[in-house]
């Protein structure tokens, strides 16, 4: 595992801890509650982990998006610690408004198998890049609910500003567990990378900063894996430029995702081979 993966690590664990100052009403995104169909590319799911892992968690909940009907974009974090002998296989909900609730419009799909970057996709870093793609034993079925995402060209990330972070997670760090089970959403701010670099300093080049200097908003406990996305209105859709790394909602305000927009070949050669 990567210097990266053990920095993300320790910070996932900070954003876990639980608070003696816990707030009812204390949102940490500054989000708001999606309505259904509103981000159909949206998928959750958790992840059994082994014993004494370095989480301290027995499930860590996470976040990932539609590619493709069988390839799901998520983070390694998300996956690094999965029991390989659990006796309940792993699940991914799609379609879903709410995380703890079936609904009519949501559909399951068991994992298959997990893809990860090697060292011959990224010669340089590899190590660091913190994505893995799900592939599913059973493809989705697509309709309005559920709907597969873009990803950004790499050329037009210089032209965003601001872009949107989406999840079922925990809606401050104060929270003891995660009580969010309305997919939300809220909008943060790229940032200089070099900010990014202060806190994170092996993050490398494959990763964006994006957050807000004056509140915590952001992804939180139970996001990562999910996506940083923009929305195209020339083409009326959503892009994703960036995969939930690191997380906002502790006293750095400072989110690190994954660049999705340099991955964009190495996912569609993935999804090619199946």
């Amino acid at each position: 595992m990567g210097k990266l993966i053990v920095l993300l690590l320790i910070t996932l664990v900070k954003c876990a801890e639980p608070s003696n100052n816990l707030e009812e009403d204390e949102r940490i995104a500054h989000g708001k509650q999606a309505r259904e169909g509103q981000f159909p590319f949206m998928v959750h799911f958790t992840s059994h982990l082994i014993d004494n892992n370095p989480l301290g968690l027995a499930e860590m909940p996470c976040g990932g998006t539609i590619y493709s009907a069988r390839v799901i974009i998520t983070s390694k974090l998300c996956l690094a610690f999965v029991h390989p002998q659990s006796q309940r296989p792993m699940k991914l909900y799609a379609g879903r408004l709410f995380r703890n609730a079936s609904q009519a419009s949501q559909q399951e799909a068991e994992v298959g198998r997990i893809e990860y970057p090697e060292k011959g996709d990224y010669p340089r870093g590899w190590d660091r890049v913190d994505l893995a793609l799900i592939i599913t034993k059973r493809p989705l079925q697509f309709n309005e609910f559920v709907q597969p995402i873009q990803i950004l060209k790499h050329k037009d990330l210089k032209n965003v500003k601001e872009a949107t972070v989406v999840g079922y997670g925990m809606l401050s760090h104060n929270q003891r567990h995660i009580a969010n089970y309305h997919l939300q959403y809220t909008q943060v701010k790229q940032l200089p990378a070099n900010i990014c670099h202060q806190v994170h300093p092996q993050t490398g080049p494959f990763y964006l900063c994006f957050g807000d200097s004056h509140t915590a908003r952001g992804a939180c406990f139970g996001d990562t894996g999910g996506p940083l996305v923009v929305f195209d209105h020339r083409m009326n859709a959503w892009k994703q430029l960036g995969v939930i790394a690191d997380l906002s909602c502790d006293e750095t305000n400072l989110g690190l995702y994954t660049d999705l927009t340099q991955m964009t070949s190495y996912i569609q050669s993935i999804a090619r081979s199946i």
